[in-house]
């Protein structure tokens, strides 16, 4: 195995091999982080020290529909009264809409700082699994933390600019 990994969980296979045989689908509606030292095991079903839990931002099934890539945030602004301390992520999990951890990551170990130690950095993570039938897992994308990447937002700009130019061709104004 990679020394960095996602995988479902026996509760998330068990989920969507259900969810495939009713034409339904496991809803995946939020992530968590733990700094937790062990690696992850499909047979968990918590995190270890969890220190963050928030709403997924992203996600997108792989062309192939073998992968499916989740994506998360973590802002800088985090409410110091509820999370004092800075922490390192090592491991992410998904969790459904019964609160049930379902995919678990062991991923690189990354230093999250917070307003309290004088400096914050927002922070990104993203999680690719393996599944079976894409069809049995829906992601439930939290509204309030959608972020757009600086390539989005570029190609937004370009394509606004290039009807402005052309609206200029054509009207001559």
């Amino acid at each position: 195995m990679s020394e960095f990994y996602a995988l479902l969980t026996d509760v998330g296979a068990a989920k969507a091999r259900a969810a495939a045989l009713v034409s339904s689908s496991m809803k995946i509606y939020e992530f968590a982080v733990c700094d937790s030292e062990t690696d992850p095991v499909a047979t968990q079903t918590t995190l270890l020290n969890e220190v963050y839990r928030g709403g997924i931002t992203d996600g997108e099934i792989t062309d192939d529909g073998t992968a499916m890539i989740v994506e998360s945030y973590i802002p800088s602004d985090l409410d110091t009264e509820v999370y004092p301390d800075a922490f390192t992520v090592r491991n992410l999990g998904l969790y459904d809409t019964d609160d049930d951890l379902v995919v678990i990551a062991k991923v690189p170990p990354t230093y999250k700082s917070n307003l309290g130690g004088g400096a914050a950095v927002d922070l990104r993570t993203r999680v690719i699994f393996t599944i079976e039938n894409s069809e049995s897992i829906t992601l439930q994308i939290d509204p309030l933390t959608i972020f757009a990447t600086r390539e989005y937002v570029d190609g937004q700009l370009n394509a606004l600019r290039s009807e402005k130019i052309a609206n200029l061709y054509r009207t001559g104004t």
